[in-house]
């Protein structure tokens, strides 16, 4: 059984009240091994809507898929509700990236300047920049303040298929764009430079470390590695999947790399070490298809997983699926926003969408692209 089922049977009385004004929200009655999530739905059935946020007790936010019981709640405890509110969001469709105000569905900006398809777009500096790559060869840096483009270089680079940038705790910030046949560049976020560039072999996709200073790149090959930025030198081969790896990720604090590979499975390695830690095998989604990508939530309690047409969030610790979201066409980009209340989908029906990742309801949908959306991202929570 699970530790937080040690005394099942027992009924615990929480009271849930609201972070901002200390009004009760509601009282729910439930057992000592269900999960925190279960009381945030307890307290949306009783609101009458979605309430995306977290739940606080003593100081401290309650990772959802954890029990009552290990989250140290007893009868009579109090939670306080801390909303959070949906930030911008980056939408990539055609040859234009859109900017989207979540909360009121109100567009933004347009970037525009890329003459062919955008492949992809990515999040630089505290979300003060916003970088684009395209079909055109050339990737593009913006100003999320002026909405400028501060630079614009060719990358000479046929197929590009990822963008990354640094964040604030890397000393040297960059952007790094990849080809399909796993070419790099790695170049200044400021001037547009080229820093450095190498190829990574079986590898279609990239994700930095929080710190700048390792590369995550998956492998057709199934196998993913670990790269030094600043030198190009291969530091772990991380070996163990069955079949082509399709993407690999860091967790929020760097200390992990979960890798989704199409053998439905997903692995969660050591970065430091390249140790395999913790095997999931997902079986498949309801609409099957391949495993496409796994992303770990901010509180590493719970996993997105994305397949070819729907995505969907799984404990982590009891493997079980938690929500699941879906769209009219294949879903190419899924992840979490930085608090973890939110997932924003893109997908080739021309929408994206933001979604509870607590309940799963589909809060907002941006529509309105005539093109495939190739990538969305929240720009700042």
């Amino acid at each position: 059984a699970h530790e937080g089922c040690r005394s099942s049977g027992e009924l615990l009385s929480i009271t849930v009240i609201s972070a901002l004004t200390g009004e009760p929200i509601c009282k729910v009655a439930e057992r000592a091994c269900v999960t925190v999530a279960t009381v945030l739905r307890a307290a949306e059935a009783a609101y009458g809507g979605p309430l995306p946020g977290l739940l606080v007790f003593g100081h401290e936010a309650l990772p959802l898929c954890r029990t009552l019981a290990a989250a140290g709640l007893r009868d009579g405890s109090v939670v306080s509700l801390l909303l959070s509110r949906p930030p911008l969001v980056a939408v990539a469709a055609g040859n234009e990236a859109d900017v989207w105000d979540a909360t009121s569905g109100k567009h933004v900006q347009t970037l525009v300047g890329h003459r062919r398809r955008l492949c992809g777009v990515a999040v630089a500096q505290s979300a003060h920049s916003l970088v684009t790559i395209s079909d055109d060869q050339s990737m593009r840096m913006w100003d999320t303040t002026t909405w400028e483009c501060l630079w614009s270089v060719g990358t000479g680079l046929d197929r590009l298929a990822c963008v990354a940038a640094s964040s604030d705790a890397s000393p040297v910030r960059f952007v790094l764009a990849m080809s399909a046949s796993g070419a790099v560049q790695v170049r200044s976020a400021k001037t547009g430079n080229l820093l450095r560039a190498w190829t990574c072999p079986f590898a279609t996709s990239a994700a930095c470390s929080p710190n700048g200073r390792v590369l995550a790149t998956n492998g057709q090959d199934g196998t993913a590695r670990l790269w030094n930025v600043h030198t190009g030198a291969l530091l772990q081969e991380l070996e163990g999947h069955a079949s082509p790896v399709n993407s690999a990720l860091f967790s929020k604090d760097g200390q992990m790399v979960i890798t989704a590979s199409s053998d439905r499975s997903v692995k969660i390695w050591e970065a430091a070490t390249g140790e395999c830690v913790e095997t999931l095998s997902v079986g498949s989604a309801g609409s099957g298809g391949v495993l496409r990508s796994a992303a770990l939530s901010p509180d590493a309690e719970s996993i997105l997983l994305r397949w070819d047409s729907s995505a969907e969030t799984r404990s982590r610790s009891l493997g079980e699926r938690l929500r699941v979201v879906t769209h009219h066409g294949s879903v190419n980009s899924a992840e979490f926003s930085q608090d973890g209340a939110y997932i924003i989908t893109g997908s080739a029906d021309g929408t994206a969408k933001v979604w509870s990742s607590s309940s799963g309801e589909s809060l907002y949908t941006i529509d309105g692209h005539a093109a495939s959306v190739v990538c969305a991202c929240f720009l700042a929570d």
